[in-house]
């Protein structure tokens, strides 16, 4: 069944969530899902239904690892901690390839409510930062010894090793092969990216994809941020979910000036001038309330971490384009500066003084001694077990199986509230395989 704005209601009718021939509204918005949000006309609790465009094993595989998360985060108290970061798990149906959540009444994503109010408010960022901080220092403490791999992989992300003909590349267009080659020719990219890899931490639940759109601000209920879209979720490197909130920040705020080449991170921020300023005071606001209580937060390795993910960035902007674009190496420009200097670049950000990288040190994410980290990272690679695990790097790697069942989280019979009554039929979605009888 391949639902519409016409069928939703009835398919949510049939799964016994909601009384037939009472009015609802439904509304689409463009994705690579199709997404829809379905409330009652008479107003009252509402779901968000997600259901597969494309229906390939890996987007499958990401899909059952999201309703995985979903569901542990109301039966598992390793994962109790989620609640009310998310929204409520509703449904899992695996042979329709759909996930229904509880409707987060009132928000919107953190991209639209920033850009629409043309300002970074302090408090958005600290939000953001309290929610961040609980999913990396109080989400999935006990399983993280031993997760579940058709769960939860454990892999370090694409990007830190598309330069060495990793995973990601398969999914890459000509041009964009064109911007990994100038990485895998910079000295201090291509280095950094292989100790960052080579280090990989894999103590910490991590969203894996975290950015505003996937972030939203929950106005009408008590105006925290939830964190959506779970769908690259695994046990990893907390800097990288820190990182890439770092990134978000300085990709909105210079996005207008991104078509301008060859100026440093010091001279973008410049011209970006209040604009800049309120985004140096939302993301120390965001560090601060991140950071707090942590026994290690490493500033340094998130720098590091979020240079990678404007390389990432740099890769989306040009997608279908047959040559690198402006805005793509503009952004290569400044993931290679922040990667050289991560310690200028975080002063220049607004989340701690400005300090100076020691001279001769032309990539600082290697720590004081050179020579002795690379050789610590040749040795990771070959070194199985424990923190210096690195993931399967050949493509066509074995995927979670495809479940063809039905999970839900509501009682059967009309519903006017969501429910919270655990009738599961065959376990989480991506740790037994759904519907597997």
């Amino acid at each position: 069944m391949i639902l519409t704005e016409t069928s939703v209601v009835e398919y949510l009718g049939q799964r016994q969530l909601l009384a037939q021939g009472s009015p609802w509204s439904v509304a689409g918005s463009p994705s690579r899902n199709r997404n829809f949000s379905a409330a009652p006309a008479q107003g009252g609790p509402g779901f968000f239904v997600k259901q597969l465009r494309v229906t390939a094993p890996a987007s499958v595989a990401m899909m059952q690892r999201e309703a995985t998360v979903y569901w542990l985060s109301r039966h598992d108290e390793d994962f109790a901690a989620l609640q009310g970061l998310i929204p409520p798990f509703v449904l899992f149906d695996g042979a329709e390839k759909v996930l229904v959540l509880g409707l987060v009444p009132g928000s919107r994503s953190l991209f639209h409510h920033q850009q629409a109010l043309g300002d970074f408010p302090v408090a958005v960022g600290e939000g953001l930062g309290r929610a961040l901080a609980a999913v990396h220092q109080r989400v999935g403490l006990r399983m993280r010894s031993d997760p579940s791999r058709a769960a939860f992989p454990r892999e370090v992300p694409g990007i830190f090793t598309a330069h060495r003909g990793g995973p990601l590349v398969q999914w890459l267009g000509a041009g964009q092969m064109r911007l990994i080659d100038q990485v895998r020719k910079s000295p201090v990219l291509s280095q950094a990216l292989d100790h960052l890899a080579a280090t990989w931490s894999f103590d910490s639940f991590t969203h894996g994809d975290i950015k505003f759109e996937n972030c939203v601000l929950a106005q009408v209920l008590d105006g925290e941020v939830r964190i959506v879209d779970w769908e690259l979720a695994d046990f990893g490197d907390p800097c990288w979910d820190a990182g890439c909130i770092v990134q978000a920040y300085l990709y909105v705020c210079l996005l207008p000036f991104l078509a301008r080449r060859g100026e440093g991170l010091a001279g973008r921020l410049d011209h970006a001038g209040a604009r800049a300023a309120a985004m140096r005071e939302a993301l120390g606001g965001f560090w601060r309330h991140y950071a707090a209580g942590r026994a290690s937060a490493d500033l340094e390795r998130v720098l590091g971490c979020a240079a990678a993910r404007l390389i990432q960035m740099a890769l989306e902007v040009m997608h279908g384009q047959p040559e690198p674009t402006p805005q793509a190496l503009s952004l290569l420009e400044l993931s290679e500066e922040v990667m050289a200097r991560p310690l200028e670049a975080a002063g220049a950000l607004g989340l701690g003084p400005v300090l100076k990288s020691p001279e001769g040190r032309t990539c600082p994410i290697y720590g004081e001694s050179h020579e002795r980290d690379r050789d610590r990272d040749r040795q990771a690679r070959h070194t199985l077990g424990g923190r210096r695990e690195l993931p399967d790097l050949r493509p066509g790697a074995t995927l979670p199986p495809v479940g063809k069942g039905i999970q839900r989280d509501v009682p059967p019979g009309p519903r006017k509230t969501l429910g919270c009554r655990h009738e599961l039929e065959d376990g989480p979605p991506g740790l037994t395989g759904p519907g597997s009888r």
